[in-house]
């Protein structure tokens, strides 16, 4: 199945740690959430709040927090459990793009990469 909501180009993919969500960031400044429970890949919620590019996508381990970072210079925390993705926190610091992003197996560290040469 193809999968169409991004008025832009697809640049970064996230599966939530059980399986039933696949999350999709653009260069349209959005993180559609797919409901991927039984392959159904229905739109479940377009998350706005980026005023540029979604380069990076990370779910906690045990699946409640989404994290998403920007061109725009910051990680926004999304709620992601009971699947209702209100945005929790907008963390800033870095000075360039945020391009990578990853959770401590224990879920409670978030770390993210700029092209700023920083890690936070």
């Amino acid at each position: 199945r193809t999968l169409t909501g991004h008025s832009d180009s697809v640049l970064v993919l996230a599966y939530s740690p059980d399986g039933y969500v696949l999350a999709s960031g653009s260069l349209d400044k959005t993180v559609i959430i797919w409901d991927a429970k039984n392959r159904s890949y229905d739109k479940i919620r377009t998350l706005t709040g980026h005023s540029n590019s979604v380069l990076a996508l990370a779910y906690s381990p045990d699946g409640c927090v989404l994290a998403s970072g920007s061109e725009d210079n910051t990680v926004i925390i999304w709620d992601a459990k009971n699947r209702c993705y209100d945005k929790i926190r907008i963390l800033s610091g870095h000075s360039d793009r945020v391009s990578a992003l990853a959770h401590s197996p224990d879920g409670c560290v978030l770390a993210s990469v700029s092209l700023d040469k920083t890690v936070i």
